[in-house]
Order: structure tokens, then C-alpha cells, then sequence
């Protein structure tokens, strides 16, 4: 009977199994994709989607919502935000490139090992940015 990986969950066929293309494809696919982010300058990228929720930064919220804000960006251009979840590395430095000719999308911010704070100019509610591919430190 096959078994697994404990890690990557590679099959590992039986002696008695004959051999078959599809499985070990697949293998060398999770082989390939978990050398290539433990090794690669770029991770795959996130997508914001048109149902995020954009809250907006104003004068009288942006000491309780978002304290550390002002520093960054004084007269609030960028006064809109979501938070987008994506999967990395807790010590990777996640640098978004966003497409070139995004309109309106400014500053951004890690809240956590997953999460990211995007800004914008205005509220994008209702318009998915996809970020192709995320930097990596």
C-alpha cells in the first residue's frame, strides 16, 4: 500500500506498485516548488479582492485605528486601508509589487507574520489588485 511523506507528503508507491508518471510528476512539481521558495528572491504574489473592506483614516480615527500612521504619511494621501492575509515566512520582509499603473495604491504595512496593510487614495471597493509576486528579504 503507498504512504507518504511526512513532510511535503511525496507518494511513496508500494514495492508492489508499478511505476506510474503521474505520481512521481507530481512529486518532482512539490520538490520543485519547495526548493524554489526556500531558495527564490520572490514569492507569489496576493490578490486584494473587489470585496475588501476599505476603512478610511481620518483626523478624528487615526490615533485609535491606526496610531502609527501619521508618522508615515502626515496629511492622510493615502487615507484608505485593508488588510490582506498571504502566506510567507515569519521572518521574510514582504516588499508588494504591484503592477505598474496601479493607480492610487500607496503605503503598505505588515501587521503581523500574515498580514499586510495596504493603502490607497481612495476607497477600492468593488476593484480586485492582484500583486503578482511578493520580494523576499
Amino acid at each position: 500500500m503507498a504512504t507518504s511523506t511526512a513532510h511535503y507528503n511525496l507518494a511513496k508507491p508500494a514495492d508492489s506498485d508499478s511505476a506510474d508518471n503521474t505520481v512521481l510528476n507530481s512529486n518532482f512539481d512539490k520538490i520543485d516548488t519547495a526548493i524554489y521558495n526556500a531558495t527564490s528572491k520572490y514569492l507569489p504574489g496576493f490578490t486584494i479582492a473587489a470585496t475588501a473592506t476599505w476603512t478610511q483614516l481620518t483626523s478624528a480615527n487615526v490615533s485609535s485605528l491606526d496610531p502609527d500612521y501619521l508618522q508615515f504619511d502626515p496629511t492622510l494621501s493615502f487615507p484608505w486601508f485593508t488588510d490582506v492575509t498571504y502566506t510567507c515566512g515569519a521572518d521574510d520582509i514582504i516588499e508588494p509589487m504591484f503592477p505598474i499603473g496601479t493607480e492610487g495604491i500607496g503605503l503598505y504595512s505588515r501587521i503581523s507574520a500574515n498580514k499586510i496593510r495596504v493603502y490607497a487614495d481612495s476607497n477600492k471597493n468593488g476593484t480586485a489588485y492582484t500583486v503578482p509576486r511578493c520580494k523576499k528579504g
